[in-house]
């Protein structure tokens, strides 16, 4: 796939693998902060802090991967990074290569020195060996991703060109066994008798309990190889600088200095105490769960069936997942009818919806941390929605049903206390919850405070969104605008219950805009409630109280509304966001009577009064 090619589904899919993923790991390895990225680059890697994760998988030199294989490649990729930070120190690396590189291709008969890119190879490689099996016995469930990526990715096609070549043919049975995997048929019998004569330091370089101790295991093994290859390299008139076979291991960037030495060698320690005791068990007879991948196992290539068909399933669950999300923010044109006061005709005009242009998930937080302490004050509010009340008998009143059998307490010992009256109770209720808010231009005006009123709407929206899930009560979030004659719809939080980081995005980054239709886009938001079936149903508006009329609109066309909308089960709400001007403040009292939160009061007790209205209309 061409690089920026990735249309908006597939963007979707991507970025929530890709968080998933970064929450998995961060989980699996002791909950350690780490960052995440997916790059275009040749393959994956890491600097230590962050994992930079090769995504589009795909290259020539493999076969054609499906797509949930294509899962389990980058899986593997990030478990491979991430394991270098666990268990890897680069520094050891680094000084181990400067320590043996040849200053001339003599250097490696008296000095014992090589030639860079052949450490590179020895060593990129063994430390690749020893760190998978260390993330294979950590993470017993994931050997299969490890394994999966060795035999399908790292090597291309792993047996092409294979019998024809001593060098490469060892290259690759080191490569092979170092990593924990079988050997192929039909490589040349002296390149894998040359690697039989060094696989006691292979399995010491696979149990390593350091980074500098793996690469001295490796020191030793050139030692005793490379006069060999050398030969063979001589023969066959290969350069003997360069390794004929590919890396076949991500390069690590000697830029950047990263890993601590105790760390990694106490989480290499780890390690081995459960070695030595799945060791023991099986002295004793008995079974582990900490048996050591790789040992006592046949000498076959391993069964991927089980985590591709695992693959499979939760990519076929996240698609029909982000197909979800992805239609709550389709383009859309909806016609809405506004029925004017004292006419029988109604305006029918058309509304845009449409996805928000911008993002920023850094302003939402920031206004997050102004408005959190205010969170469970509202919350508590609107859980009263869904609050159940028990059915009580209330004796101690003058009124109710009178109880003959106390009436000779009235006569005999003047106690009057002979009514009884009984108090219904309510079912636990059923609620939602719809905002709605104006973004005009005027939402550019400052308040007295010297706060603009875009960011008290934005703050008191973010407010009541977040009492909502704490509450656990579904709603939704628009923003309205118009634009060139159009009014504009742009869905901040249209599941409603999805609330994501996309949607905080979104809330964070709205901005005034130019006109506001209030009639219209409140009689579509009406309409979007309406198609709910809860018991409550509550919209709430905000708005700095400046509509924009058309065609015989009036401040009497949205009070007709509101109390049409009442009467159809629609409570609606308008929270005030603006200078309290005395003739602002009149025309929210003619548009929304006795409906209205001031948003200079205390939010989350005003809003409990009138739930408690709402409760009592609708709850009888």
């Amino acid at each position: 796939m061409a690089k920026g090619a990735l249309n908006l589904r597939e963007e979707k899919i991507k970025q929530r693998e890709g968080d998933q993923l970064k929450r998995s790991l961060r989980s699996l390895f002791g909950g350690k902060d780490f960052g995440f990225l997916w790059v275009d680059d040749d393959t994956s890697y890491t600097d230590g802090e962050t994992i930079f994760i090769k995504y589009d998988i795909q290259t020539p030199n493999h076969r054609t991967f499906s797509t949930e294989e294509c899962r389990i490649l980058r899986k593997s990729h990030a478990l491979h990074e991430r394991g270098h930070i666990e268990f890897d120190v680069i520094q050891d690396y680094i000084t181990w290569q400067k320590d043996n590189v040849c200053e001339s291709l003599n250097d490696w008969k008296d000095k014992q020195k090589y030639p860079l890119k052949w450490l590179q190879f020895f060593g990129n490689m063994s430390m690749d060996g020893r760190m998978e099996n260390f993330v294979a016995i950590k993470l017993p469930s994931y050997k299969d991703y490890i394994d999966f990526c060795n035999y399908e990715w790292r090597f291309g096609v792993r047996d092409e060109g294979k019998g024809e070549n001593p060098v490469i043919d060892f290259q690759n049975c080191y490569s092979s066994r170092v990593l924990g995997m079988t050997d192929l048929d039909n490589w040349l019998p002296e390149s894998v008798e040359l690697v039989d004569s060094i696989q006691e330091q292979i399995e010491e370089i696979r149990f390593a309990p350091s980074t500098k101790e793996c690469l001295n295991i490796v020191s030793d093994i050139i030692v005793k190889v490379w006069p060999t290859l050398v030969e063979w390299m001589d023969l066959n008139n290969m350069d003997i600088e360069d390794p004929p076979a590919p890396q076949y291991s991500n390069q690590h960037d000697n830029s950047k200095l990263w890993g601590d030495s105790k760390e990694s060698s106490e989480n290499a320690q780890k390690i081995l105490i459960k070695v030595r005791a799945a060791k023991e068990d099986n002295e004793d007879g008995h079974s582990s769960d900490g048996d050591v991948p790789g040992e006592n196992e046949e000498n076959a290539r391993p069964d991927f069936s089980q985590i591709t068909s695992l693959e499979a399933k939760k990519l076929q669950k996240e698609e029909k997942e982000v197909e979800e999300q992805i239609q709550n923010f389709a383009e859309r044109i909806d016609i809405v009818e506004i029925q004017i006061p004292d006419k029988v005709d109604c305006n029918k005009e058309e509304i845009h919806v449409q996805r928000y242009r911008k993002q920023s998930l850094s302003r939402y937080q920031s206004i997050f941390k102004e408005v959190n302490r205010f969170i469970k004050p509202i919350s508590k509010a609107l859980r009263d929605l869904l609050k159940e009340e028990k059915e009580s008998i209330r004796r101690n009143v003058r009124s109710g049903r009178i109880m003959p059998n106390r009436v000779w307490k009235a006569i005999h010992c003047e106690d009057t206390n002979i009514f009884s009256k009984k108090q219904n109770g309510t079912p636990k209720g059923s609620a939602f919850v719809s905002f709605i808010s104006d973004i005009s231009g005027s939402t550019y005006n400052t308040l007295t405070t010297g706060v603009s009123v875009i960011d008290e709407i934005k703050k008191s929206m973010l407010l009541l969104l977040e009492a909502c899930v704490d509450a656990n009560i579904p709603s939704t979030a628009y923003a309205f605008t118009e634009y060139d004659g159009d009014t504009i719809i742009y869905p901040v939080k249209p599941n409603p219950n999805h609330y994501s980081e996309e949607e905080k995005g979104y809330l964070g980054a709205i901005t005034p805009e130019y006109g506001n239709r209030d009639p219209l886009a409140l009689q579509w938001a009406i309409n979007q409630i309406a198609k709910r079936d809860e018991e409550i149903r509550l919209l709430i508006i905000l708005s700095d109280g400046l509509p924009i009329f058309s065609r015989d609109e009036s401040p009497e066309t949205i009070r007709q509304m509101v109390e049409k909308a009442e009467k159809n089960g629609i409570d609606v709400l308008c929270l005030f966001v603006g200078e309290p001007e005395k003739n602002v403040l009149d025309l929210v009292r003619v548009m929304y009577p006795g409906r209205a939160i001031f948003a200079n009061k205390d939010i989350a007790r005003e809003l409990q009064k009138h739930i408690k209205r709402i409760i009592r209309q609708r709850r009888k």
